[in-house]
């Protein structure tokens, strides 16, 4: 899947740290996109700001499964 279709930076920034009334169905549908194209950072981003709960626990369990220590730091950090 080409990553520029899926969200650009700018508008990452625009919805995700920008937007006073994110629509949460629209940011956890870009987070489903973001994993299948493996950018954990951002859908982990995307959930925490739609408040997608069994999205981050399948971002957890493919970190745990994966070992990447970065991106489970990253996690922690996001989901306090």
């Amino acid at each position: 899947m080409d990553e520029q279709k899926i969200i650009n930076y700018q508008d990452k920034q625009k919805l995700v740290f920008h937007n006073n009334n994110p629509v949460a169905s629209e940011i956890k549908a870009l987070g489903d996109k973001l994993i299948e194209s493996n950018r954990f950072y951002d859908a982990i981003e995307f959930y925490e700001k739609a408040g997608f709960k069994e999205g981050l626990e399948k971002i957890k369990t493919i970190i745990i499964d994966e070992g990447d220590l970065f991106l489970l730091k990253f996690y922690a950090k996001k989901t306090k």
